[in-house]
């Protein structure tokens, strides 16, 4: 038999106090309010640190200006691509159902 994991009891209300309600002000199902959301972050984030200490990272970019930045030889490997959507949502699923329950 599975019950909840105890320790996932206050998870749901944490994460919509902090991050859903407080960030999105509970806006989470409004993909263009996330977006002005996000930009906003990211514009106080590049005015607050000086452009030499600052990479601003697009992951499809790949190894190149990761290494450049930190000066450090790009790897003779492919960039890794864990986080791609759809593997993303699969591992997710399996995740949160583990959080949620829990096997006797």
């Amino acid at each position: 038999m599975a019950r909840r994991a105890p320790d996932f009891a206050l998870y749901p209300r944490m994460a919509r106090a902090t991050v859903m309600d407080r960030v999105f002000d509970g806006r989470i199902d409004d993909p263009a309010y996330i977006m002005k959301v996000f930009e906003r972050h990211l514009g106080e984030v590049q005015a607050a640190i000086p452009d030499a200490r600052l990479l601003v990272f697009d992951v499809r970019e790949g190894w190149e200006p990761l290494c450049a930045f930190l000066g450090t030889p790009v790897p003779d490997e492919p960039f890794p691509q864990a986080n791609e959507r759809e593997a993303f949502r699969r591992k997710r699923t399996g995740k949160q159902l583990r959080l949620i329950l829990r096997g006797r």
